[in-house]
């Protein structure tokens, strides 16, 4: 995959953790974990994957830094930062009320205009 030489930090951050998401096991994984801590044999007996697949699955999560273990390592939970990161850049993407201004045929939103609000609440 090609990198992007000028990436913020962030624009990195976002990246790895929309990766780690993208397998719908994972995705599953984190719902179930939205609800409550759960072991790795509880995730396995509700999904049907093998045992490995999940560990798999679920070491992806935590280098991601999505979710963490609880209790040792019997249990597993989400990370409510990450959430919030996730959150809040999907918040920046959504466009705010149009003014007029905004309101033009044929506008489009840039990656360069997402990295522009991502920049400028960085700095704040």
């Amino acid at each position: 995959m090609k990198e992007i030489d000028n990436a913020t930090e962030t624009e990195e951050r976002i990246a790895a953790l929309f990766r780690a998401l993208g397998n719908p096991a994972r995705v599953w994984i984190m719902s179930e974990l939205a609800k409550s801590p759960h072991s790795a044999g509880e995730l396995v007996a509700s999904l049907p994957l093998a045992q490995s697949t999940v560990s798999e699955h679920l070491t992806v999560l935590k280098q991601a830094g999505i979710v963490r273990t609880k209790r040792g390592a019997r249990c597993y939970c989400l990370q409510p930062e990450i959430l919030d990161t996730i959150i809040d850049f999907c918040r920046d993407l959504k466009p705010e009320e149009p003014a007029p201004a905004d309101n033009v045929p044929g506008r489009v939103h840039t990656p360069e205009t997402a990295r522009a609000r991502v920049s400028k609440e960085s700095a704040a």
